[in-house]
Formats: C-alpha cells, structure tokens, sequence
C-alpha cells in the first residue's frame, strides 16, 4: 500500500474515489453528492404526448456545459402533464444535471422561461440544503473537469452511456463553507461574464462584417452604375460597379493546383517532422497557421512538386463539410505542401490577393461552390474546373485597397476579441482547478 504524505499546514488528506486520496482545507468537507441535496430524475415522454403548445419538455440538447442552449421546442399539453404527475421544474432555483453526453455530468440552472416547463427522464432535477450549498457553486463544482472526470467512472452502455441517479448521488464533491463558496462563486462568475461580453461583440462585430463584405465586395464604394455578371454560367448572378472589370480567376492566375491524390500520399509517408502538409484545419480567418500540422520528409516534399505552397499563395479547402475555407499563406511561412483536400491559387497581381480571398470568402461565392460540389458526390467536392472558371470581379486599385482596409480593420478587432475570449477561458479553466480544489483561498 502506498504512503498517504502528510498534507501541508492548515490543510488534510481525505479519502476519495476508488481509494485516492485529496488534500483539502481544514475547514472544507468531501461529501457524497446526495449528503447535502437530493436527486429526482425527469419525466419519461413518449412521442404521442407531444402537443402544439402546452408545458414545455426540456431535452438533452437544451443542456450546455453550466448554460442553457434552448434547443429543443417539444411540449405537451397541461392535461397530459397532470395526468402524468410531471414534476414542474423550479424555475431558478432547482439544478439540472444531464445524465448523457455530452459531457455526462454537466450541470446548469434550471433557467427562468415564460412558461411552465418539466425535463426529460436523462435529466436529474438536484434540490439543495440552502445552509450548507451556495447554487453557483455547486454548478462549479459539478462542472469543473475533476468531477467530470469522476462521473465517467460511473458510466454504463456502449451505444448509449449514461450514469444512472444511483451512482451520480454518489459522485464526491467538495464543500467549503457558504462564505468560501459564495466568495469562488463570485469570482468565477465575474470572469463568465466577461467572456460573455466579449462574445456579445465578436458576434456584432461578426454580423458587421457580413453586412460589410455584402456591400463592397460586390456593391463597392460611392458607385450609381452597376451591370449584371454570372459568377458561373447557368448559377447565380451578381450585380458589380459598371466600371469594375471582370475575368477568371483563372486568367488572373499564374496556376492553380490541388494537393496530391490520395495514392500519391499514405499514412507511412507521416513524418515526426520536415516540410509541413497544410490540411483545413490550419485555414482560419484567411489565414494559414502552424497548429497541429502534419510533416513529411524533404524527399516527398520534392516529389510532390506540384502542391508545393508559394508564399502569398491563397489556400482553398475543396471537399467535405469545410468546403471553401479559405487561408493566405504568408511569405515568411516557409516551405509546406498540400493534402488533398485543398487547391492553391497564385495570383499574377499579389495586390489582389486579399482582395480575392475576401470575395471568395464571401457568403455568395461559397453558397455557388457549395451548390456545384454537393451536386455530384455524397461528400461536396469541387472539381479543379470549377474553382479555375469561377469569375471574378476586379475594381481599381485604389478602390481595392479602401476596401481591403475597412475589411482588414474588422477583421483585426474580431481576431482580437476572440484572442481575449480564448485568454479569459484559460484563466477561468486556471483559476477553477485552483478554487474549487481549495488549492488557493480566497479571504471572506
């Protein structure tokens, strides 16, 4: 049997699951989960008892990760639900746990609607004792990763996992004091907030910019006179400036090339590391990054001549369901190839590379590629043809370069906001292994 060391000043060790053991404050306790609350599952519902309207069924899918998604839009009648004895969920006051993934275990307030609502027989209604649970944190709590972790070990099925009411009132969880939990609470719900907030702008900034690139890249700036152009023959048509020109993106092109078939590339051609192999996943925002990135050696890199990447190069994914993410690759990016489910393009003019990407990332340009490659196959691919034929409008060069700026601004703000976003979730992730474990205290 191992050693159980001795816990460090004002803190004691205490059994957990599966015979570990945690180091916790003095003052806090590790409980089961029902010690303090009490579970009730939700309300089996068949399909017949649907109605128009009525008292709401909560499903699985209405359940985030501590938020409520409202999905679903089932319900049953009043009647039905009194005849069933359906359990009316306390609206702000009660706890909901889902009992099936995703993730099995989250948690989240039951939320306050217009409307009486009951929730689906995967769902645990969680009622607490006011003086000893604080409700946000215990949301914390049963949210945080190391519990998550514990109710896997509990799971049972292989189509369908789920952890039965038995076994999660059995989860541990640990309890500070009220103020303790009250004060962690607090805290993390201030840094909820923010990235809230944040994805409040990302999401206005977002729809600023669609209703942007609607208006200047096809409608331009300060233009009276417009004429007709077919994007593709036979698809849809777009209405430019009469003074813009318009041609192929292949006549505008030095080549376009797709990656390799797939027998020219194989799994044992993978390498730990050497010339990099762009997938779409390294395509985001009209740009071509460096994570996760799959290698091959120099010699392949040389054989595969064709996909080879040249800087400003713009990358176009062209199968599957990312169809038409599109990435410039920077000068300074180095040497790297393509996998085959991507297309480069190499402009004669580089000026119009950002203008080129930013039209072909423009929702009608990607609804036209979608509409010729989902026709074919069951997995939406283009053909080379399609990408080389698709037509382009080309405005004056001081025109290009307003547009490009007020484009690129928004872009930069968006990038920026989601950079903050992506900083504040690692903090709360930080900063909840460091509360809710009692690894660092907070003063109440």
């Amino acid at each position: 049997m191992s050693q159980v060391l001795k816990p460090k000043k004002g803190y004691k060790k205490v059994k957990g699951l599966f015979g570990t053991y945690d180091e916790i404050p003095q003052e806090w306790e590790i409980v089961p989960l029902n010690k303090y609350t009490t579970l009730k599952d939700g309300d089996w519902i068949l399909e017949k008892n649907y109605s128009e309207k009525g008292v709401r069924l909560l499903q699985i899918g209405d359940m985030g990760l501590g938020v409520f998604l409202d999905k679903s839009q089932k319900y049953i009648s009043k009647k039905t639900s009194n005849e069933l004895k359906c359990t009316i969920i306390k609206q702000g006051k009660d706890i909901l746990i889902s009992r099936m993934p995703t993730p099995i275990g989250r948690a989240c307030i039951a939320p306050v609607l217009p409307y009486p609502y009951i929730v689906a027989v995967d769902i645990s209604i969680l009622k607490y004792d006011l003086e000893k649970i604080y409700q946000n944190y215990l949301v914390y709590t049963l949210n945080h990763s190391k519990n998550l972790n514990n109710v896997k070990k509990y799971v049972a099925g292989t189509t369908r996992q789920r952890i039965n009411r038995t076994n999660l009132e059995s989860i541990t969880i640990i309890i500070p004091p009220l103020p303790e939990q009250q004060k962690i609470a607090s805290i993390l719900s201030n840094i909820d907030n923010l990235i809230f907030n944040t994805e409040k702008i990302i999401d206005q900034n977002t729809v600023l910019k669609k209703g942007l690139m609607q208006k200047l890249l096809t409608r331009g700036i300060n233009h009276k006179k417009f004429k007709k152009v077919h994007i593709i023959p036979r698809f849809l048509e777009l209405i430019i400036p009469e003074n813009w020109k318009y041609n192929t993106l292949d006549s505008i092109s030095i080549e376009i090339k797709d990656g390799p078939m797939g027998f020219s590339l194989h799994n044992y051609d993978y390498k730990q590391k050497g010339i990099p192999i762009l997938k779409v996943q390294n395509l985001k925002n009209l740009l071509v990054n460096k994570y996760n990135l799959s290698f091959i050696s120099k010699e392949k890199h040389n054989e595969l001549e064709k996909s080879q990447t040249k800087p400003l190069d713009i990358i176009i994914s062209k199968t599957g369901i990312y169809l038409g993410v599109i990435g410039i690759l920077p000068e300074d990016y180095g040497p790297a190839n393509l996998n085959q489910a991507l297309a480069r393009i190499n402009l004669k003019n580089k000026k119009y590379v950002k203008f080129v990407s930013m039209f072909l990332a423009y929702g009608l340009p990607q609804k036209i590629l979608n509409i010729v490659g989902s026709s074919r196959t069951a997995q939406p691919g283009l053909r080379m043809s399609d990408i080389k034929n698709l037509i382009i409008p080309i405005p004056e060069q001081d025109e290009i370069k307003k547009i490009t700026y007020v484009l690129s601004n928004i872009d930069s703000q968006i990038t920026s906001q989601i950079q903050y976003k992506e900083k504040l979730e690692r903090l709360k992730k930080s900063l909840m292994q460091k509360l809710l474990t009692g690894e660092v205290r907070v003063k109440v």
